[in-house]
């Protein structure tokens, strides 16, 4: 669950924690649950998990059709405070039956602990993130994180490059920032973006400068939950991505900062659109 303490907006961080972990129980019912739908959409592709073992583990996992010729791959990239497996519910209702879908987990373990005052009891909840605020990580860990999705892309996705369908990149929340980074280097591989009420850690937001990356025109769809408590800073990074060059089609929806079935439904069109038209 991306953890709203996170994200860089001015305001204190202790009003920031309580606000994410408000936002976090109020959502979870919706975020973390399977539904039998997704179950059944899951059965039709086949799933691998992967752990690649270096100087630090980068989880992954894959989802590739069972059957039909997929019409793109599209690498996800959790928010802060999540993991890949569980993002493997997204996927599945974006498009399990037409998509290959790479999951890439962030490397920066990250956890918080919920008091419940009803009970007393308290609740931990475990997770990773790609940008981290501890001052022992150069650079908040980002160069990892970059580093880490190249390894996973090398392995999973450039070996067969040539055989592969177009390659889209999705990021939610934190996970967008470093999306919009890695996709900055990569420009010449990366068909389209999609930021998911997304934002920009300094970090991230000082590497995506105008002066070193030019988008191009790259179709980009930023879809902005209107009542989430950083919709500014989601604003913000669809600003940055228009400066860079990118096409930017920004999509304003009435949520919070969760995805909802149009969502879903917008990505699957991005995807299916760019897709045929770049043939």
């Amino acid at each position: 669950m991306e953890a709203l303490w996170k994200r860089p907006v001015a305001g204190s961080m202790i009003v920031g924690f309580v606000f994410g972990l408000i936002c976090m129980v109020h959502a979870d019912q919706e975020y973390v649950s399977f539904t039998t739908g997704d179950s059944l959409r899951l059965a039709a592709c086949t799933q691998h998990d992967y752990i690649w073992r270096g100087n630090i583990d980068c989880s992954y996992k894959t989802l590739t059709p069972k059957s039909g010729l997929p019409i793109a791959t599209l690498m996800l990239f959790h928010g802060s405070g999540d993991n890949a497996a569980n993002f493997t519910k997204i996927a599945a209702r974006i498009d399990t039956s037409r998509i290959n879908h790479v999951l890439i987990q962030a490397p920066v373990a990250t956890a918080w602990y919920v008091d419940d005052p009803a009970t007393g009891e308290v609740t931990a909840y475990q997770g990773y993130s790609w940008v981290a605020d501890e001052s022992s990580w150069v650079d908040g860990g980002l160069s990892l994180s970059l580093y880490l999705v190249e390894r996973v892309f090398e392995r999973v996705i450039s070996p067969n490059q040539e055989k592969l369908p177009p390659i889209f990149l999705l990021g939610f929340r934190q996970g967008a920032g470093v999306a919009a980074a890695w996709a900055a280097s990569h420009r010449e591989l990366v068909r389209g973006i999609i930021l998911v009420s997304g934002y920009a850690d300094p970090v991230v937001d000082t590497i995506l400068d105008p002066q070193l990356f030019n988008y191009e025109g790259l179709p980009c769809l930023s879809i902005i939950g209107t009542e989430a408590l950083d919709a500014l800073d989601s604003a913000g990074l669809s600003s940055r991505m228009r400066e860079l060059g990118a096409d930017l089609d920004v999509k304003f929806m009435n949520r919070d900062a969760q995805f909802s079935p149009r969502d879903y439904d917008l990505i699957r069109e991005f995807i299916l659109d760019h897709s045929i038209t770049a043939e």
